[in-house]
C-alpha cells in the first residue's frame, strides 16, 4: 500500500489538552463514574502512544483512522487511534487541533455533533435543519446532510461557529473530496476507486445542501451548483467519421444554440458508436446506406436508458433519428465529401409522437388546490405556484424571473415579463449578456441580466417541481397521485385561465410566439390574469 504524506495543520495550535481539562469536560457530560474513567483511560493511552500530537498528524493515514472497512470493532487496525476519537472531538471543539480532510474523509464515522447535542450546546444545528426543510428538502435528508457537513467542517476549522461558514469552506471541502479520489491508496478505505466515486457523489450532495442553506441565509455569495461526476470514457470512433462530424458541428455552432449543438452531437456520436459495434468494417459516412439507418432505428427500440434502465422513449428515439436526418440532408446540400451525398431518412421514417388528450381540473378541486397553495409557508413555493397558475409559465422560466418582472404596458395595463425561449436565427430572444457577446443591441425595454440572488435558481429542485405539487393534492383533498406541474400551466378553451392537464396551445395571453412573445419581453400575463392572483395573496 502506497502511503502519501499528510499536510499537518497549523503547528502553533496543535497540542494535547491537559488531563485535568479533559477530565472536567468528561465528568460534566458523562453521568457514571466508570464511564468517565473509561474515556480518561483512552485519552491516556493515546497520549502515551503519541506524546507530541504533531507526530500523530504525520503518521500514515490508515494508522490515524484506526479502523478500516471490514475490520471488527473489537480488533481494529490501530485500536489506540480508533478509541481516541472522543478525545479528538474534544481537541477540535476547543481549537487546539485542526484535522486534515484526508482523515475526515477516510474516517467515515465522525460523530462530533453528538458531543454538542447531548448538552444542547449548539441549538444552531437544529435551526439550520429547519431552514433546509423550509427550502423544500426532506427532513431526513436535511438532517443527514447538515450533520455530515458540520461535523467535518467544525473539526477542520477548529471551531463550531455556524455564522462563520461561507461558500469558501464548502468549496474547499468539495475540492478535498475530489483530490482524495486521486490517492493510490483509496482501496483500503473504500474498497476500490469506483466505489469511492459513488460515495463522493453523496458527500458532495451533503455539502451542496449546506451551501444552499448558507446562500439563502446570506452567508454565501457564490450561487450553489451541483458538480456532476465525470462522464464515462467515450468509445473510440472511426477517425474519418469523427472528423466529418466535428467539422459539421463547428459549422452549425455559427448559427445554432448550444442546446441544439448538444442534441446533434449526441445523435451523431450515438450513431457512430453503434456503427463501430454493429458494422466495424465501415470507416466513412460515404459507405452508410439507408439499410444501416433502418437497422439502427430498429435497434433503438430494444436499447435502454443508462440511468433508468427503461426502454428509450419515443421522443428520445425521434430526437436521435431526427439529428441524423438533418446531418445527411445538410451535408448533401453542401456537397461535402465522405458523406452519402443524399438524404437517407425522411419525415415518414421518424417515430410518431403520441397525441395527448387535454383534461381539465374540475372547478371544485381547483378551489381546494388554490387554498392549499395560499396556505404554503414557503414564500418561494407560494409565489412560484401562483405564477404558474395565472401565467402558464414553465418551471425554468419561473426560476429565471427577476424581482422587477412586474411592470405595465404603455396604457397602464399590468403585465408579468417572463423570458421567452431564445431565437437562434437573429438572437432576438437572447438574454442581454448573450446579445452583447453577439454584438446585438439590447431589446427595447429589456432589463439587465438578473443577479443570482434576484432569482429562484438556487432553490432545490423539489421547491419548483414535483415535490411541491405532490404535497398539494393531500392538502387540497384531491387524489393521492399529486398534481403534475403541467396541470397548472394553461387554460381551457372556456373559463378564465383555469389550469389544464396535458398539452395543447396556451391561451392568447400566454402564447409563446409572434412579436409580443418571442421577440419582446417574452410571455406577458395580462391584468385579467394577474389581478386575481394579487388579490388572493
Amino acid at each position: 500500500m502506497t502511503i502519501l504524506p499528510v499536510p499537518a495543520p497549523n503547528a502553533s495550535v496543535v497540542r494535547h489538552a491537559s488531563a485535568d481539562t479533559y477530565a472536567a469536560f468528561v465528568r460534566a457530560r458523562v453521568g457514571k463514574a466508570s464511564s468517565a474513567r473509561h474515556f480518561l483511560s483512552l485519552r491516556e493511552r493515546f497520549v502515551q502512544a503519541y506524546p507530541d500530537l504533531r507526530d500523530w498528524f504525520h503518521r500514515p493515514l490508515a494508522e490515524r483512522v484506526g479502523r478500516l472497512p471490514g475490520e471488527p470493532s473489537h480488533r481494529p487496525h490501530n485500536d489506540v487511534s480508533y478509541r481516541a476519537r472522543p478525545y479528538l472531538y474534544f481537541l477540535a471543539l476547543h481549537g487546539v487541533a485542526r484535522f486534515d480532510w484526508d482523515w475526515l474523509i477516510a474516517a467515515q464515522q465522525v460523530h462530533l455533533l453528538d458531543v454538542l447535542e447531548r448538552t444542547g450546546a449548539h441549538p444552531g444545528v437544529a435551526t439550520l435543519i429547519e431552514e433546509a426543510v423550509r427550502l423544500g428538502y426532506e427532513r431526513v435528508t436535511a438532517t443527514q446532510s447538515v450533520r455530515w457537513a458540520l461535523s467535518r467542517l467544525f473539526m477542520h476549522l477548529g471551531h463550531a461557529q455556524i455564522e462563520c461558514l461561507t461558500d469558501r469552506e464548502c468549496g474547499a471541502a468539495i475540492e478535498a473530496i475530489r483530490r482524495f479520489g486521486e490517492r493510490p491508496d483509496v482501496a483500503p478505505f473504500f474498497g476500490d476507486a469506483e466505489r469511492y466515486r459513488a460515495v463522493a457523489i453523496g458527500y458532495g450532495a451533503h455539502l451542496h445542501l449546506l451551501h444552499v442553506v448558507l446562500y439563502h441565509r446570506g452567508q454565501a455569495s457564490a450561487e450553489p451548483y451541483r458538480a456532476l461526476p465525470a462522464r464515462a470514457r467515450r468509445p473510440d470512433l472511426p477517425p474519418r467519421m469523427a472528423a466529418v462530424a466535428d467539422r459539421y458541428l463547428a459549422v452549425r455552432r455559427l448559427t445554432d444554440r448550444p442546446a441544439t449543438i448538444l442534441n446533434l452531437e449526441r445523435a451523431l456520436r450515438h450513431f457512430m458508436a453503434w456503427l463501430a459495434w454493429a458494422h466495424p468494417a465501415l470507416a466513412t459516412f460515404a459507405a452508410v446506406q439507408r439499410e444501416h439507418i433502418l437497422e439502427y432505428a430498429a435497434d433503438l427500440e430494444a436499447q435502454r436508458a443508462a440511468r433508468s434502465g427503461r426502454p428509450l422513449t419515443t421522443l428520445t428515439r425521434r430526437g436521435l433519428l431526427s439529428g441524423l436526418s438533418v446531418f445527411f440532408r445538410d451535408t448533401a446540400a453542401w456537397g461535402w465529401a465522405d458523406v452519402p451525398g443524399r438524404p437517407l431518412l425522411g419525415a415518414g421514417d421518424l417515430p410518431r409522437i403520441p397525441e395527448r388528450v387535454p383534461r381539465y381540473i374540475p372547478e371544485d378541486e381547483l378551489a381546494r388546490l388554490m387554498d392549499a397553495i395560499r396556505a404554503l409557508e414557503c414564500p418561494y413555493e407560494r409565489a412560484a405556484l401562483l405564477v404558474a397558475r395565472w401565467s402558464g409559465a414553465r418551471r425554468e422560466e419561473i426560476r429565471r424571473l427577476e424581482l422587477d418582472c412586474l411592470d405595465s404596458y404603455p396604457d397602464g395595463t399590468p403585465r408579468l415579463r417572463i423570458p421567452a425561449r431564445p431565437s437562434a436565427r437573429d438572437g432576438a430572444g437572447d438574454g442581454p449578456a448573450l446579445r452583447a457577446r453577439r454584438g446585438l443591441p439590447r431589446t427595447a425595454g429589456q432589463s439587465p441580466a438578473p443577479h443570482a440572488a434576484h432569482t429562484l435558481r438556487a432553490l432545490p429542485p423539489r421547491t419548483l417541481g414535483g415535490g411541491v405539487s405532490q404535497c398539494l393534492c393531500p392538502l387540497a383533498g384531491g387524489p393521492g397521485a399529486g398534481v403534475p406541474w403541467l396541470r397548472l400551466q394553461h387554460s381551457p378553451p372556456s373559463g378564465h385561465l383555469a389550469p389544464r392537464i396535458g398539452a395543447g396551445p396556451p391561451p392568447a395571453a400566454c402564447r409563446r410566439g409572434g412579436a409580443a412573445g418571442a421577440r419582446g419581453h417574452g410571455v406577458h400575463a395580462t391584468a385579467n390574469a394577474l389581478a386575481p392572483a394579487a388579490a388572493r395573496r
